[in-house]
């Protein structure tokens, strides 16, 4: 599979100048750190560069902001777009398709939740639908089919409770950024075991009323 690249628009190259100017970093130190020629760095900050590839992003993002790992500084550059005042052309090129609108029913009356954050902000939105869908991709390039199960049981809980789901996806858990692997599988484990708590108590119920339906027909 080709390597993911990213659009990159003139704020965001003009931001990456910004920070390598305030870091005190030289394009020539830049350019040889990366690997690359000062007329790339050059090139690249006076956004004559419309795309770059995602392990270049990487590495610059990495020295630009004192990142020792790969998956940190994915994570920043996601952030670095997600900031970025031009809303057009920023997403990851492998973006996945639009899926058809049909795939969620309409759904007249969905509810609302009170949630930590709101934004109503119609562009901003289309930019944050952009990101997830190229976060989207990454997993899908990690692991295809735990990609496709995961986004498959979250489309019909989309369908359970569109407005539930929205809440749900807007927990920031990024402030948990410090938690470590186990960490995260250990309050992942604590959710899930919430879950099955009303689970099982609708299961209860609707065992309940089979039996009494049943008694009934007796």
């Amino acid at each position: 599979m080709p390597e993911a690249k990213y659009k990159l628009t003139s704020r965001l190259s003009h931001l990456l100048q910004e920070v390598r100017n305030k870091k005190g970093i030289s394009a020539s130190k830049l350019s040889k750190d990366i690997g690359n020629s000062v007329s790339y760095i050059s090139a690249l900050e006076n956004g004559n560069i419309k795309s770059m590839k995602e392990s270049d992003f990487i590495n610059i993002v990495k020295i630009l902001y004192d990142i020792n790992n790969d998956d940190e500084a994915k994570q920043k550059i996601q952030n670095l777009i997600a900031n970025s005042e031009d809303d057009s052309d920023v997403s990851s090129i492998s973006d996945l398709e639009n899926e058809e609108d049909s795939n969620i029913p309409s759904q007249e009356n969905i509810k609302t939740y009170k949630t930590i954050d709101t934004i109503d902000n119609q562009k901003e939105f289309k930019r944050l639908i952009k990101i997830m869908n190229s976060g989207f991709t990454e997993v899908f390039k990690h692991d295809s089919k735990f990609a496709e199960r995961e986004l498959k049981s979250f489309i019909r809980s989309m369908r359970f409770d569109l407005g539930f789901m929205m809440a749900i996806i807007g927990i920031p858990f990024f402030t948990l950024s410090k938690l470590n692997h186990d960490e995260r599988q250990n309050l992942y484990d604590e959710v899930s075991d919430v879950f099955k708590k009303y689970y099982e108590m609708i299961k209860d119920e609707t065992d309940t009323d089979a039996e009494n339906t049943q008694r009934t027909d007796d």
